[in-house]
């Protein structure tokens, strides 16, 4: 199994969680094209990815700036150090595990993106040897805060028995056999499903 999920925040940053286990070439490859994909629909955007990479045959090492420089030795390693070069992202962590090797990456296409990224001191959950937690720095984002709450139906409160009265009366062999469409008659169906609920489920915050 593999794993990454994208996330827009504020529609300024993407970021992105990433796991992928060891060894498991089309795992890479699928995030990697992803990832490509990712940056071409995006490219104003400052984008953030986090996570466990597996790649141990990388070698990090300190450069110019705040970021570290690779170093590799095989051929899946340079497939992704390639890529991530040609997505113009940056690697943040200096933080070695108990084996003297960096496994989990934070990247940015950003040199001014993260301002640091070190050993977390009061972490949330018992210590992995092979994953140290991470305290990541980031600076320059502005998040608005939202204090407006979506209403949600109440369906426990719903008036049923008029429900059911209101969708026995419905025609549904008038409403939905003109439309030849299976899209426009699964349209005409939850507009008229909707309705009823919109009438008589109340709403709640």
């Amino acid at each position: 199994m593999f794993g990454y999920q994208w996330n827009v925040v504020g529609g300024r940053v993407l970021i992105c969680g990433v796991y992928l286990p060891p060894g498991d070439e089309l795992a890479q490859q699928a995030f990697l094209s992803n990832l490509q994909a990712v940056i071409l629909d995006h490219p104003d955007e400052k984008i953030l990815i986090l996570g466990d990479f597996n790649l141990p045959s990388i070698v990090w090492s300190p450069s110019r700036g705040n970021h570290l420089q690779p170093s590799v030795y095989d051929n899946k390693a340079i497939d992704f150090v390639n890529t991530v070069s040609y997505c113009n992202l940056l690697q943040f962590n200096s933080v070695i595990n108990s084996c003297a090797r960096i496994l989990d990456l934070v990247l940015a296409n950003d040199s001014s993106f993260v301002d640091s990224v070190t050993s977390c001191a009061a972490p949330l959950i018992k210590i992995d040897k092979y994953h140290p937690a991470l305290d990541v720095v980031l600076k320059s984002i502005h998040i608005k805060r939202l204090n407006y709450i979506k209403p949600s139906f109440s369906y426990n409160k719903a008036n049923y028995d008029v429900i059911r009265r209101e969708l026995s009366c419905v025609d549904w062999v008038g409403a939905l056999e003109p439309l030849t469409d299976i899209d426009a008659a699964t349209s005409k169906f939850y507009s008229i499903l909707n309705d009823i609920i919109s009438k008589h489920v109340p709403l709640k915050k």
